[in-house]
């Protein structure tokens, strides 16, 4: 049987194969060359030549013996080729598919020590829900995911911070995944990463992939919103807590001071009373006061209520002139608000005002 000799270019195509003679690898180029050298324009897949050992060593001594026109070997060379351009150009076609199903993911700053964030974040990735998306019409809630240490899409998250991931296998075309329509996996990944002592950025990204032809579907921001949701809540929750606490122990160390300096004397226990009480009633003026900065007023050109922090994000609902709502977070542009009906979002700053 013929030798067989590898013939490679060294150009961005990465033609590179076994062919059974230098001659033949010398055909095979320049007929490569010519019918694929234009489609050509990705350095992201390789084109490998193959053929039946017994085949490829017959046409080898069919060369070396002049036994049969040269032309019928470069045929044969040839339909091998082109067999190998089909694969290739299939290949070329998954890869820009990939591409097009980037995205960007939701990526939002919160004004949050990274502690409280990643209390969160670890609460929300470990329930068994995928929110924002469902397999079927039916079913309110998209059930049954699991968390994990990474995941065969992103694989392991090597980026500053800490990243989460939460995967549910085996759903069928879920809803808000771009052209879904197969068996497959959602992967969340949450990455938590701490910008100063009282600011974190948190990214969410959501994808499908197929189990069978692992294309990746993106989602259309409805799944990182809504986990972006619970998220808040409990991010809303734990503040709220901290912030009891925080007042309550003030409030006991102020008690504990009126009893601990008590004096020998009536005056001087009525004073130092009244002082203490005087501390109290100064720390429950702070109280309302930080409640009233947390509440504000549309202004009367009236404002929507948005899903997410962003201008194209969906509208909730239109608040009226003159409506007041409480701050529950601040950005750099948006006020995460909850009406008075108990309706949370997002109102950018410019649509609201102090309250009087």
């Amino acid at each position: 049987m013929a030798n067989w000799v590898t013939v490679r270019a060294a150009d961005d195509c990465g033609l590179s194969g076994l062919l059974p003679s230098q001659a033949a690898g010398r055909d095979a180029l320049r007929q490569f060359s010519g019918q694929a050298g234009a489609t050509c324009a990705s350095g992201r897949f390789r084109m490998y030549i193959a053929a039946h050992a017994d085949l490829a060593g017959r046409w080898g001594r069919l060369i070396r013996r002049g036994d049969m026109k040269i032309g019928w070997a470069k045929f044969g060379c040839g339909i091998m080729l082109a067999g190998c351009f089909l694969a290739a150009i299939s290949g070329v076609a998954a890869s820009r598919d990939e591409k097009k199903s980037g995205y960007e993911g939701f990526v939002i700053e919160l004004p949050a020590s990274q502690a409280d964030v990643l209390k969160a974040v670890r609460d929300v990735a470990g329930d068994d829900t995928i929110h924002g998306t469902l397999e079927y019409e039916k079913d309110p809630i998209l059930s049954g995911a699991e968390t994990a240490e990474a995941s065969d899409y992103f694989g392991k998250w090597t980026g500053p911070g800490q990243a989460f991931y939460k995967l549910r296998t085996k759903t069928l075309a879920p809803r808000h995944f771009k052209e879904s329509n197969d068996v497959g996996t959602i992967t969340i990944r949450y990455v938590v990463q701490g910008i100063n002592e009282k600011n974190t950025r948190l990214k969410i990204d959501a994808i499908f992939v197929e189990d069978g032809r692992r294309k990746p579907h993106a989602s259309d921001g409805t799944v990182e919103t809504s986990e972006f949701k619970e998220i808040q809540d409990q991010l809303q929750a734990i503040q709220l807590e901290e912030r009891k606490i925080a007042e309550a122990t003030r409030l006991r160390e102020a008690q504990e001071r009126v009893k601990a300096t008590l004096p020998d004397t009536r005056e001087a226990a009525i004073a130092r009373f009244d002082s203490a009480q005087a501390e109290i009633r100064t720390l429950q003026q702070r109280i309302r006061e930080l409640q009233h900065d947390l509440e504000v007023r549309v202004k009367q050109t009236g404002g929507d209520l948005k899903s997410a922090p962003f201008q194209k994000s969906a509208t909730i609902e239109s608040l009226n002139a003159n409506t007041d709502v409480v701050v529950l977070i601040i950005t750099d542009h948006w006020y995460g608000i909850e009406t008075a009906d108990g309706k949370r979002g997002w109102i950018s700053q410019d649509n609201v005002e102090p309250r009087p």
